[in-house]
């Protein structure tokens, strides 16, 4: 996170109190991942949120980030996504 990044929390994201309970864990997990890998638990390449422009999604994933601590990092899924739909031809 760089300094002209503000750090964001769960106090910051209002109104989807069950995606914060569900999304715990993978907090816990960012914060001490020995804990997990102990057990077995293998590091996530990723979290994906799905959902309509303009619902959340990267300020839940920067609230994510600044819960744990961690850097946040995004990337944009439109591409991907017509990578992966039927109905558009094959990418290169």
């Amino acid at each position: 996170m760089t300094d002209s990044q503000e750090k964001v929390t769960f106090d910051d994201v209002a109104g989807i109190d069950e995606a914060k309970e569900e999304l715990q864990e993978i907090i816990e997990f960012l914060r001490d991942p020995r804990k997990f890998t102990r057990l077995g638990g293998r590091i996530p390449k990723g979290v994906l949120l799905v959902g309509a422009p303009g619902t959340g999604k990267t300020l839940l994933a920067r609230a994510i980030a600044g819960e744990a601590g961690v850097p946040f990092s995004a990337s944009a899924g439109l591409i991907l996504w017509k990578c992966l739909s039927a109905s558009e031809p094959p990418c290169p």
